[in-house]
């Protein structure tokens, strides 16, 4: 059985409160699941049924992931349970700013617990994983897979796993980003092909580019920035998904988007 993730200092603060309420927010791959399952744990351990069902009034913990998979009258009932705070309430979500439902449950959490957001790696905290899967994290190295992978939590493991292996950690790199998007929304490799291509992420530019109406389009562009694999300061793909997202669509599908945003740019005059 795999051992628990140790729970990092706030969370475990917030884990000990009564009752227990947090919100754990970070894009796809952060290890937010990790820590819930030591969460869930940690509750367990302590005599409490733990739930999943905020609707449901049996369990006498609620931990909750994904909660931005979720329809909008769960996560405003998870909202509705924080506001009452009459057991402990843990939830995980990728940020999605454009949902009103997920801006009331983080406004809920903001008023009565604890937030924490999960963020890409560093350097340090790259050489800190490389430590523990026997590596001797020399700087160099630490700082390519840095560069290659933005700190996206589950690709940099790709990538040190190829390094303990002896194998090449930009090819295990962009095999862990296409399992992700082969796994994941279609029209998500579509966004970041755009965003390769220089497209602004502008809901209004996806809606035009990708044929989408205006909701969708906000979506994606959530989902995109979520995904782990745009850079943090500048909706870039990430070296380690420069080329999968278009390797994924195939040429012809990339030649239409490019065309499309093309002829977007020509008609605003840029």
């Amino acid at each position: 059985m795999p051992q628990p993730t140790p729970l990092p200092r706030d969370v475990a603060h917030a884990v000990a409160a009564t009752p227990p309420r947090l919100l754990l927010t970070g894009p796809a791959g952060s290890g937010k699941s990790a820590l819930l399952s030591s969460v869930r744990q940690t509750l367990a351990g302590r005599g409490l049924t733990v739930g999943t069902d905020p609707r449901s009034p049996a369990p006498a913990a609620l931990v909750v992931d994904d909660a931005h998979t979720l329809p909008a009258e769960s996560v405003l009932a998870l909202a509705e349970q924080v506001r009452r705070g009459e057991r402990p309430v843990v939830v995980a979500t990728e940020p999605r700013p454009h949902r009103s439902d997920l801006r009331a449950l983080l406004s809920a959490f903001g008023a009565h617990s604890t937030l924490v957001e999960l963020h890409p790696l560093s350097p340090r905290e790259i050489a800190g994983r490389a430590a523990t899967l026997g590596l001797t994290p020399r700087p160099e190295p630490i700082r390519a897979v840095h560069r290659l992978t933005g700190g996206a939590r589950d690709v940099v493991d790709a990538a040190l796993a190829a390094l303990r292996d002896g194998t090449d950690p930009r090819r295990a790199a962009a095999a862990r980003v296409r399992d992700r998007l082969g796994g994941g929304d279609p029209d998500l490799p579509r966004v970041l092909v755009l965003a390769g291509l220089g497209g602004t992420l502008d809901p209004l530019e996806v809606a035009t580019v990708l044929g989408v109406d205006a909701d969708r389009a906000r979506e994606l562009v959530d989902a995109a920035r979520a995904s782990g694999l745009l850079t943090v300061d500048g909706d870039v793909p990430i070296p380690a998904a420069a080329a999968v997202p278009a390797a994924v669509l195939g040429t012809h599908a990339v030649r239409t988007l490019a065309h499309r945003l093309a002829a977007l740019r020509l008609d605003a005059g840029c």
